[in-house]
C-alpha cells in the first residue's frame, strides 16, 4: 500500500527554525498533564464576615507554582481594596488608630490616632471605596489641644461639626468642618478637671443623640455616662450631667427613638440600660 508523501519547502533558516519551534512547543503541550486539586474558599458571604481562599493544586509533571493570586470579585466585578499602614503611601503619624468615622455624605473618613494624638483625615472615593490621606490635626499643633489619646469621633449630620474624646488629655473636644475639603478647625474643649464635670477621666466613645441636641460620653476611669448640650449652630458643648456606676463604662448606643441609652461595661462583664429624656 503506497501512502503518499509530503514534502515541506522552507525558504529560508529562519522559517525552519520557527518550524521547529512550534514542533518543540506542540510537542510538549501534548505531552504534559493539566494540574490537579482545588482552590477552597471558606466562610460566610456576608457584610461583616471573612473569606479565606487556599488551594491543595498540584502539578504532575513536577512542579507547581509557588507564586498563586486571587481576585475577588463582585457581581463579576473586581473588589477594589487598599491597606493603609503607618509608613506606607509616605504616611506617618497613624499610630494605634482606634476609631474610624465616615461623613455622611461618603466623601471623607476620620481616624483618632491614640498614640499620635491626632485625627488623620482622609478622601474616600465613592466608587471604589479607596482612603486616600487628606490632612491631619494634632494635639499641640495650630493652637490644636484635647487630643492626647484620641479615642473617638463622631460627627454631626450636617457635616459642619467633629467631637472627639481623649483618654489621655481625659476630654471632650469639637472642631469645625469644611464640607469641601474635610478640613478641620479647632473649637474648644472640656477637661475633666473643669469646675463640676469629673467625668471625662479616661474618655472612650462619644455619640450624638437622634436629634443632635446632646452628645453622650463613656468613661472608663470614672465609670459613668455623662451628657452635653449642644449648639447646632457653633458646635459647642455645656457639661449637663453624669451616671456614675458603670464598672470600665466603653460602648455606647441610643435607640433610634432616642429614649434607651445603652452602654456596655467592661470591668464588670454587663450591659445597663437608661430611660432618656430627650429635652434635659
Amino acid at each position: 500500500m503506497l501512502m503518499k508523501s509530503t514534502r515541506l519547502h522552507f525558504l529560508s533558516v529562519r522559517d525552519c527554525l520557527l518550524f521547529f519551534a512550534l514542533f518543540i512547543q506542540s510537542f510538549f503541550y501534548l505531552k504534559s498533564s493539566p494540574p490537579s486539586g482545588s482552590v477552597n474558599i471558606t466562610g460566610v458571604a456576608e457584610v461583616g464576615q471573612t473569606l479565606s481562599a487556599s488551594n491543595d493544586l498540584n502539578d504532575a509533571d513536577g512542579g507547581i507554582a509557588t507564586q498563586i493570586s486571587y481576585e475577588w470579585l463582585r457581581d463579576k466585578t473586581p473588589i477594589s481594596t487598599n491597606y493603609i499602614q503607618n509608613g506606607s503611601h509616605g504616611l506617618g503619624n497613624l499610630v494605634k488608630p482606634t476609631f474610624l468615622a465616615v461623613s455622611h455624605d461618603g466623601k471623607h473618613a476620620y481616624v483618632t490616632l491614640e498614640n499620635s494624638d491626632a485625627i488623620r483625615v482622609f478622601d474616600r472615593n465613592l466608587t471604589s471605596g479607596i482612603l486616600t490621606p487628606s490632612s491631619f490635626v494634632k494635639d499641640g499643633v495650630n493652637s490644636v489641644d484635647g487630643l492626647e489619646g484620641a479615642s473617638c469621633v463622631v460627627l454631626s449630620s450636617d457635616g459642619n461639626f467633629a467631637y472627639v474624646t481623649a483618654k489621655t488629655d481625659n476630654s471632650l473636644s469639637w472642631f469645625s468642618r469644611d464640607t469641601n475639603n474635610a478640613h478641620l478647625t479647632y473649637g474648644g474643649t472640656i477637661y475633666n478637671t473643669d469646675g463640676g464635670v469629673n467625668a471625662l477621666y479616661s474618655a472612650q466613645r462619644v455619640i450624638l443623640s437622634p436629634d443632635e441636641n446632646f452628645a453622650y460620653v463613656t468613661s472608663d476611669g470614672d465609670n459613668s455616662v455623662s451628657w452635653y448640650s449642644r449648639n447646632s449652630i457653633t458646635g459647642a458643648l455645656v457639661y449637663e450631667g453624669v451616671v456614675s456606676g458603670v464598672l470600665g463604662a466603653f460602648g455606647l448606643p441610643i435607640s433610634t427613638d432616642g429614649n434607651y441609652v445603652y452602654v456596655t461595661g467592661s470591668t464588670d462583664n454587663a450591659i445597663y440600660s437608661y430611660s432618656r429624656n430627650s429635652v434635659t
